[in-house]
Parts: C-alpha cells; sequence; structure tokens
C-alpha cells in the first residue's frame, strides 16, 4: 500500500500499524497499584488476623444435589469467597440467592469452621454490596460488641 502497488486512501496506506492486544497481554506483568501500601496480608501474624470475603455470581447455574427423590428445581447461582490472608485458605459457601440472609449464614459457616480450630477471626475485608447491609453490619458489632 505504502509503495502505491495497491490503491487505498492516502490516510490508510500511511497509518499506524495495528496493536495486537494479544502482544500487548504477553508484554504485561503483574505489579501493585502503589508502591507504598505492600500486600494485604503483610501485618497479619497468624490465621484470623485478616479474612478477604467477595460474592460471585455464577453464569451457570450449579445443581442442588438431593441423595434421594426426585431432583429439585432451586439451583445454585452465588457462591461467597473467604480468603485468609496469613494461610491462604480458601473457604467456599453456594446460595441460591444473593440477599443478606445467605450472607449471615455463610459468615456463620466460616466462623464455626475457624472456631473448629481454634481461630478467631479479628477482621473482615469486603467490597459493598450484601456486606454493608444493615443486618450484616448488626451481625459484626455483635461479634465485636467494642466497634
Amino acid at each position: 500500500m505504502k509503495n502505491g502497488m495497491i490503491r487505498v486512501p492516502p490516510q490508510v496506506a500511511n497509518a499506524a500499524n495495528p496493536v495486537c492486544s494479544v502482544c500487548q497481554f504477553g508484554k504485561s506483568r503483574r505489579q501493585p497499584h502503589t508502591t507504598t501500601t505492600g500486600p494485604i496480608d503483610h501485618k497479619h501474624q497468624k490465621p484470623g488476623d485478616g479474612v478477604s470475603a467477595d460474592q460471585l455470581e455464577a453464569g451457570c447455574p450449579g445443581i442442588i444435589l438431593t441423595s434421594k427423590g426426585s431432583p429439585i428445581s432451586i439451583a445454585y447461582h452465588y457462591c461467597n469467597v473467604w480468603v485468609d490472608h496469613y494461610s491462604r485458605l480458601v473457604y467456599v459457601t453456594m446460595h441460591h440467592k444473593k440477599d443478606a440472609k445467605e450472607m449471615l449464614a455463610s459468615k456463620d459457616k466460616i466462623e464455626s469452621f475457624c472456631k473448629k480450630y481454634g481461630v478467631k477471626v479479628a477482621s473482615v475485608r469486603a467490597d459493598h454490596g450484601v456486606y454493608t447491609s444493615q443486618l450484616f453490619q448488626a451481625s459484626l458489632v455483635i461479634l465485636n460488641p467494642s466497634s
């Protein structure tokens, strides 16, 4: 095109080469968004010092297993993922609704799991969403009345 062998408008012939998104992805590297904060877990000295929580929505609902009878029509659409910062333990609970009651049930499950192994959850780090509901916040105050 630049030599005139193929007839195209001059703006097309003189345009910059396109950028390949796959090549750009290959050149990228992971780095923190700031250099002063460090990783989330740098201050945690034992399991339970810090736990991150997030809620995910499934694109393809999961089937709830039954041991007897016919299959039920309810399916899992959501899951809560809990990650301990110190041990990197991942704990997942499945849910069919996205509401504060299901979130509380998930919180109770992770707390009973931790209690079983003698671990007390000191802090929970989460985004907004269901975690900001009054029901969830009230359960945290009951857990730690000093806050």
